[in-house]
């Protein structure tokens, strides 16, 4: 029996002598943790030149492309090819910012702004059709919308009949939207004879037009609409710093600018952007036309009234709130300061990269899509060296550090957020669009 003890005991020694193990004299081993993203080293490069990207990412030059599509033609290019990935989302909204500041005739004799109009504004929601450029123009990949806020937010989500009425009851009309214009103009004082005149002068709407993506179409597209009204369309193209000193910056009432081809993009999902009615809609993005910063437009009291208040959280109850959203978004489309179109965005990744975590309004400009890319074998590029243990090396389009949102921003995206920018509190960033390198 003794015997028998002794052989086990022996055994169990043994046993546990081979879980241990040998402390060097000097200290105990250490493993580095490894921390941040999958991938080992992360590469910034730009590619302004969109068709070449998405060779890039074909062949292994680049795994991430972190700017969306802008041509139709590169978005279908990206769907149809197996080597890629998509992220269809809803992050970028496309609208007509009009000026509604009459034309100081001591500045410019002469010039007639339509859109000082209310009912002239309000008629450009039945003159554009939203469903045409959102298929002509973005592949029909986006969701035509009249109100503020697109089908894909959480805001139409919590009252969906409320926002599908408004959609449906200013949709395109081309006769009515018509017939508004006419009646306007001619109680303007304004006359028709083929052609619409003012005390003597045609009538010219200069519309500011965008060149770097779609926003160039959507110009060719308003201005055909405007021609068939029998007011002349004068199209300015310019770039995002050049249109910013127009539209933005520059003096409202002198007739320089009276559309718009504008467009924003959101860093991220907000699930209750109380302070976009105040933004949009009263003057809260710090353009010169607003009277909250100085300019000479002033909203209907009652629509700055709600924006303030759902800026400020001052309502008790979610009905409240609903209440609130409901007057404040019929008010907004009735004054059209700004002319609400599509919202799409389309991103694309190379089939190389699995595990992206992207944003369900900012895409790829989520900050935890660099994070979370990891590359499916060792190999993330063909220009890449071959990575530690399983993971990979990412290459992605350039990107720069933004403060506001503590988070990587695109180069390619507009960094000039005015000062007020963030006046109304914690909300989704929102940035003018901007063409990389510039």
């Amino acid at each position: 029996m003794r015997r028998s003890l002794a052989c086990v005991l022996a055994i169990l020694a043994m046993l546990a002598s081979s879980f241990v193990v040998p402390v060097s004299s000097r200290g105990a081993v250490s493993f580095a943790t490894p921390t941040g993203g999958f991938a080992d080293s992360i590469r910034f490069f730009e590619q302004s030149n969109q068709a070449q990207a998405l060779l890039d990412l074909q062949s292994g030059a680049m795994d991430l492309y972190t700017f969306p599509l802008r041509t139709a033609t590169d978005i279908a290019e990206a769907h149809s090819n197996p080597a890629l990935r998509t992220i269809d989302n809803y992050g970028q909204e496309d609208d007509l910012f009009v000026n509604p500041v009459p034309v100081n005739q001591t500045l410019s004799p002469g010039v007639f702004n339509p859109f000082a109009l209310p009912e002239v504004r309000r008629a450009l929601n039945f003159l554009i059709d939203r469903d045409y450029i959102n298929a002509q123009i973005f592949a029909g990949y986006g969701f035509a919308h009249t109100a503020m806020w697109n089908q894909a937010g959480p805001e139409t989500a919590r009252n969906p009949f409320f926002f599908h009425d408004l959609n449906r009851q200013y949709a395109y009309n081309y006769t009515r939207g018509r017939d508004m214009v006419f009646s306007a103009l001619n109680a303007s004082g304004a006359v028709y004879n083929g052609t619409w005149t003012w005390q003597g002068n045609p009538i010219v709407v200069n519309i500011v037009q965008r060149t770097e993506d779609q926003r160039f179409q959507v110009g060719q597209y308003v201005a055909s609409q405007i021609q068939s009204l029998g007011l002349q369309a004068n199209l300015i193209p310019r770039t995002g710093g050049a249109a910013f000193a127009i539209v933005y910056f520059g003096p409202p009432d002198t007739g320089a600018w009276m559309l718009y081809t504008e467009g924003w993009s959101t860093a991220w999902m907000l699930g209750w952007p109380d302070g976009d009615l105040d933004f949009f809609h009263n003057g809260g993005e710090g353009s010169t036309i607003w009277s909250a910063v100085g300019g000479p437009y002033s909203p209907d009291p009652e629509l700055s009234d709600i924006a303030i208040r759902l800026r400020d959280g001052s309502y008790s109850s979610v009905e409240a709130r609903q209440a609130l959203i409901e007057r404040g978004t019929t008010l907004a489309v009735n004054e059209s300061v700004r002319v609400w179109l599509v919202a799409t965005e389309t991103f694309a990744y190379s089939d190389r990269i699995s595990n992206v975590a992207y944003d369900l309004d900012g895409g790829l400009w989520s900050p935890f899509a660099v994070r979370t890319a990891a590359a499916r074998s060792k190999w993330a590029s063909a220009s890449s060296s071959s990575a530690r243990g399983n993971r990979g090396r990412a290459s992605v389009r350039s990107m720069t550090w933004s403060s506001a949102t503590r988070s990587w921003i695109p180069a390619s995206r507009s960094t000039r957020t005015r000062a007020n920018t963030l006046r109304s509190g914690p909300r989704s960033i929102r940035r003018p669009r901007d063409p990389p390198g510039r």
